[in-house]
């Protein structure tokens, strides 16, 4: 997954250095559509896509709920983390 991610130079979207942007902007003293912000929201929901298409039916209800890449990404590390630490114990 992560040479796929770092093919499409993603990383950004799940290490934080692609924060989410405003979805409104001023112009000419008018909230419009932010059209940075559509395209940013465009290749967060593609790479959610693509995490949550590689998981498995047992961690599918990890992603539930989360609406950006990166809180998929920090659901899962965190589980799995804490899945391997349990081990370390038993």
């Amino acid at each position: 997954m992560m040479a796929l991610i770092e093919s499409q130079e993603l990383l950004g979207f799940i290490d934080g250095e692609y924060e989410m942007l405003d979805p409104k902007v001023l112009s000419n003293e008018k909230e419009v559509p932010n059209p940075t912000y559509v395209a940013w929201r465009w290749s967060d929901r593609l790479l959610r896509g693509w995490i949550i298409g590689t998981l498995s039916k047992e961690v599918l209800g990890i992603a539930v709920g989360l609406n950006t890449s990166s809180e998929v990404w920090k659901a899962l590390e965190d589980h799995f983390v804490q899945s391997s630490q349990e081990e370390n114990f038993t």
